[in-house]
């Protein structure tokens, strides 16, 4: 009988912890709101603005950028440092922020990290040998000249000038898609098997929007 009572008075002085799935989806709701922040302040990029906030000037009137004054900086510093590979960011953290609302283990490690990573980089060294500028919705083209930024620029031209044009795309697509698989549970070999129903659904899609001929 002691024990017993013993046994749950210390189940009673026992905190009840918070079920995980609210801990995941928590987490999943501020992932995704820091995804849709970062791709409207990317998207509503104005070229100058960043400089002005940072510098403290007075602006003649608000910022156009739809974060406002810490969208303008935040999507002027990732263009600068990487240029269009920057989109990739809200994409990587609004699939993670999905994922916690799902059944799957959600877990951020060194390696993971690591591996996105790689794959901004990659991306913003492919842009600089191939893309003149990056897109946005506010301003059209911007950066032009400097479409993987500063680092695409580096390392984009770091390689070419050791292996070439052709050596350095392919060391590029190759590190990409490696850094992917490492980020992402992607399998190669299950896309390619996809893909023909893929490009036939779509190509049912296509022809279902046509308009029939009199």
């Amino acid at each position: 009988m002691g024990v017993t009572t013993s046994a749950k008075r210390g189940e009673a002085r026992r905190a009840p912890s918070p079920p995980s799935h609210i801990q995941r989806e928590v987490i999943g709701v501020i992932l995704i709101a820091l995804s849709l922040l970062t791709l409207s302040s990317l998207l509503s990029f104005v070229p100058g603005e960043a400089k002005t906030v940072a510098a403290g000037a007075p602006a003649a009137s608000p910022p156009r950028n739809l974060i406002g004054s810490f969208g303008a900086v935040l999507a002027g510093g990732f263009f600068y440092l990487i240029g269009g590979a920057a989109y990739l960011f809200p994409i990587l953290l609004g699939r993670l922020g999905l994922r916690c609302f799902s059944q799957t283990p959600v877990s951020i490690r060194f390696r993971t990290a690591g591996s996105s990573l790689a794959a901004v980089l990659f991306l913003s060294a492919f842009l600089h040998l191939e893309a003149t500028a990056v897109p946005t919705l506010t301003s059209g083209m911007v950066s032009r000249g400097m479409a993987g930024g500063i680092f695409g620029q580096v390392m984009g031209d770091g390689l070419r000038a050791v292996f070439a044009s052709t050596g350095a795309h392919i060391l590029i697509i190759a590190g990409f898609l490696v850094s992917l698989l490492f980020t992402t549970p992607l399998s190669l070999t299950e896309v390619v098997r996809r893909l023909p129903d893929r490009w036939a659904s779509f190509r049912e899609l296509v022809v279902a929007m046509m308009p029939k001929r009199s």
